[in-house]
């Protein structure tokens, strides 16, 4: 549930997403015109006509220019919130995630998967400065381009979610890849896992590890941190243009030895998409204390949540409430007290 909130939430921040859909519907027609089937060829596709090689080769160029169009706009935008938008929609076009069972091959979508992890790190690469400085408080372009996209690599497009219902497949994500190698890396430092039966995404993560890693420091302190930008946000909803002010605000109001989200002026959904920040953030710093690395927890945003209320909404009596829509509030409040509590806090 949190997973199709805090994604189709992200969505809403991105236009122009349905490149593959519209390839789909092309592949469809070229299909009809085509007089001849040609036989299967050995290659990463299961191509059986002149039509596949068509529609690969036209999905392949137009997602590259979709993932280009997204990180630039991404780039140029000055708002975190846009910059998520174009950070999703980048995400969303990398071509994996367009891969289509029918039509191909698993080694084929191993190998887009491959190209997609060797790409995601060449292109966050320019926006790494300081591997040690994992916070989110920075207003610099190229730190709060690296921010949107670790707020949303959990994503997985509705083009592969449409292509893979029905079978077997698991379904895949920047995120579940960079875990997948992380998690090889054990097997394959004890010698129980062969480096020649390592699926080559694996691969290219654990060669990336020490990004791989950082990145999802950042990851998690962010998603904390965005978390409350939105939560602070004032009655009509416009959150702080940027991290620098949401920091100032938290500088403005510490000193009264405790702040209260603005959740009255929330919906439910609002508040379960806190919530959904919050729970992402503590996943990934669960995974990474899991197979041994410090998460790097920013000392700020402890100081932060240490001074959180939620006592003025009185949780307890809106569970017990005889009002229905009484008794969902307290439950996305519930929701949102125990992600908080779950979050760990460095003194």
């Amino acid at each position: 549930m949190k997973s199709l909130i805090f994604s189709s939430l992200l969505i809403l921040f991105s236009a122009g997403c349905g490149v593959t859909g519209e390839l789909s519907d092309m592949h469809d027609s070229i299909s009809k015109m085509s007089g001849s089937i040609d036989s299967m060829r050995d290659s990463i596709h299961d191509v059986k006509s002149d039509a596949d090689v068509l529609y690969f080769d036209l999905r392949a160029a137009q997602a590259r220019d979709a993932r280009q169009n997204a990180l630039a706009a991404m780039n140029a935008s000055n708002d975190i919130g846009t910059k998520i938008g174009f950070a999703t929609e980048y995400l969303a076009s990398l071509e994996y995630q367009s891969w289509k069972p029918m039509l191909e091959t698993d080694r084929g979508r191993q190998a887009l998967m491959s190209e997609a992890v060797q790409e995601f790190f060449l292109k966050i690469r320019q926006f790494i400065s300081d591997r040690s400085d994992v916070s989110p408080s920075s207003n610099a372009n190229m730190a709060q381009n690296l921010y949107a996209l670790a707020a949303g690599i959990q994503f997985v497009s509705q083009t592969q979610i449409d292509a893979l219902n029905g079978t077997s497949k698991v379904q895949v994500s920047m995120l579940s890849m960079i875990e997948d190698g992380i998690n090889a890396k054990k097997g394959v430092s004890d010698g129980t896992l062969s480096l020649s039966s390592l699926p080559d995404y694996q691969a290219q993560v654990l060669i990336q590890e020490q990004d791989a890693i950082y990145f999802l420091r950042v990851r998690q302190n962010f998603l904390k941190a965005f978390a409350f930008v939105l939560a602070a946000s004032d009655s009509e909803g416009d959150a702080p243009g940027t991290l620098m002010l949401f920091w100032d605000y938290i500088r403005s109001n510490i000193f009264n030895g405790s702040w209260t989200p603005n959740f009255s002026s929330r919906n439910i959904l609002q508040i379960q998409f806190n919530a959904g920040a919050l729970e992402f953030a503590t996943e990934t710093e669960t995974f990474l204390r899991t197979h041994g690395y410090d998460p790097m927890n920013d000392k700020k945003i402890s100081v932060f949540l240490n001074h959180l209320n939620l006592d003025p909404f009185n949780i307890p009596a809106l569970l017990l409430s005889t009002d229905p829509a009484d008794r969902l509030r307290g439950q996305s409040l519930k929701r949102f007290q125990d992600a908080l509590n779950a979050v760990t806090r460095v003194d």
